[in-house]
């Protein structure tokens, strides 16, 4: 049964008594209200979940550690979605560029023969796209309306090519593209060894289902939501390309041995396929760095999926 929520707003001086009064050490009342001004207490108490204690804050736990975390996470959040924002960029460009060529359409996205799967989503991506264009100012979309039509779909010829239409792609959009793709297509293209050769996993699906997990922690980096210690979708046979011999983090009271691979380590690992393969550079060395400036977030790696070891991993670095 529902209950009606009636505790009344408090004041920053409140809250931050209220921290206090739960065993929470604050040195620096002053500045402990800055922080809780800047960032919101609400917001804050997320990254004061991880020192919570039989209703108060572990022994010795001060505000200035939720801090650390908070920023860590918020330069963690800006370093994934940086690199995130490149894998991207360089698939939806090398998807566009193997479906031109082995379909010798411009309006290939158009072709419903194609996308033989989630055949609703497709049809309602299309119209996103076509709104998304008639709508749009950028220059290429302007130029193309008041130029040219297409004859290759009479109910969409208002659309332009392929390389004109994933500018205007949500990373939600090239998902359902993806995940649409027919058996007949992937089978006839051979689209596994294309995303072998060009993107890294060893399967077509698995990359929709990589894809999948990466727009999952992209959103939560471009909404600024909480990101070091959430969980994740687990993306498909990913423990084939990590290390062998470096154990992963295992799921807490569950069965012995069981990795946990809902985590962000597990998903930054299938970035670090894909990046390999087209050839960006590593995340390694800047999460490193990442850690290194801020040593409270070592405290929590395993709340992340993080071996201990995990700075030997070599596909990181």
């Amino acid at each position: 049964m529902l209950s009606s929520y009636n505790r009344p707003p408090v004041s920053i001086s409140e809250q931050v008594r209220h921290l206090k009064s739960k065993g929470l050490e604050i040195s620096d009342t002053s500045a402990a209200e800055k922080q809780l001004d800047e960032k919101g207490y609400y917001r804050l108490k997320a990254y004061l979940l991880p020192f919570r204690e039989n209703g108060g804050f572990i022994k010795g736990t001060s505000l200035d550690q939720a801090v650390q975390l908070y920023e860590f996470d918020e330069k963690l959040r800006l370093l994934v979605f940086k690199h995130i924002q490149r894998i991207e960029i360089a698939v939806r460009t090398r998807f566009n560029e193997a479906i031109c060529s082995k379909t010798e359409n411009s309006f290939w996205y158009l072709d419903s023969s194609l996308f033989g799967r989630n055949t609703a989503s497709y049809a309602n991506t299309v119209n996103k796209l076509r709104s998304a264009f008639l709508e749009s100012q950028e220059t290429f979309a302007r130029h193309f309306r008041d130029r040219y039509y297409n004859d290759y779909c009479s109910f969409y010829s208002l659309m332009p090519p392929s390389w004109m239409a994933i500018e205007l792609m949500t990373f939600g959009n090239m998902l359902t593209l993806l995940n649409s793709v027919s058996e007949d297509t992937i089978s006839k293209f051979k689209l596994d060894r294309w995303t072998r050769r060009e993107i890294g996993p060893d399967k077509f699906k698995k990359l929709t289902n990589w894809i999948h997990c990466i727009r999952d922690v992209r959103n939560h980096c471009a909404h600024h939501n909480r990101l070091f210690n959430r969980n994740f979708p687990a993306p498909d046979g990913v423990k084939a390309y990590l290390d062998s011999d470096i154990h992963l983090v295992e799921i807490d009271g569950g069965v012995a041995g069981q990795n946990q691979f809902n985590r962000l380590y597990t998903t930054l690992a299938v970035m670090q396929v894909i990046s390999k393969r087209i050839g960006l550079p590593p995340i390694g060395p800047s999460l490193k760095g990442l850690f290194d400036e801020h040593e409270e977030a070592t405290n929590h790696l395993r709340s992340m999926g993080f071996p201990d070891d995990w700075k030997s991993e070599k596909l990181f670095f």
